[in-house]
């Protein structure tokens, strides 16, 4: 199963578009997912829009700065998907990452700055990220790459 974290902040103007681009390729790729979005006290209508998409999606508003942390723990699946509010993957190479990740169980990959995919095991490993506003992705593509290194060359 695939969770996609998505945190927002005031994304009232992308939020729709990034789930109209990712809903279909999940739908394709035939596997199980939840998507589970978090909301950083906006003061516009992201919530709204979020609450449109019915049970596909679970929001969940939460102090600035936790959002990821928040999600994770009210995650399932096997994989993140961590996903931008303002992303707009094209659906071909989208659908072509995943599948390549998933079928080859590749533990973490990098698909661009509001994109990537690891496995919860490695997440765990790492440290997840730190619970700061700002420079989340900073920390765990910093100091957490390490960890995964030596995670990725253990037996």
């Amino acid at each position: 199963m695939i969770s996609v974290i998505m945190t927002t902040y005031n994304a009232g103007r992308t939020v729709k578009k990034a789930l109209d681009s990712l809903l279909p390729v999940l739908d394709e790729l035939g596997v199980g997912y939840e998507i589970v979005a978090t909301d950083n006290e906006s003061q516009d209508n992201t919530v709204e829009i979020l609450r449109r998409f019915d049970a596909r999606v679970r929001v969940m508003r939460c102090t600035r700065g936790l959002g990821r942390h928040v999600a994770v723990g009210m995650s399932k699946g096997n994989y993140l998907l961590f996903y931008d509010a303002d992303a707009y993957a094209n659906r071909d190479l989208l659908f072509n990452f995943l599948q390549a990740i998933i079928k080859n169980k590749i533990d973490f990959s990098l698909a661009h700055s509001g994109v990537y995919l690891i496995s919860r095991k490695c997440y765990s490993l790492t440290g997840g990220f730190m619970n700061l506003n700002f420079g989340e992705d900073i920390h765990f593509l910093g100091a957490g790459i390490y960890h995964m290194q030596i995670y990725l060359l253990s037996p």
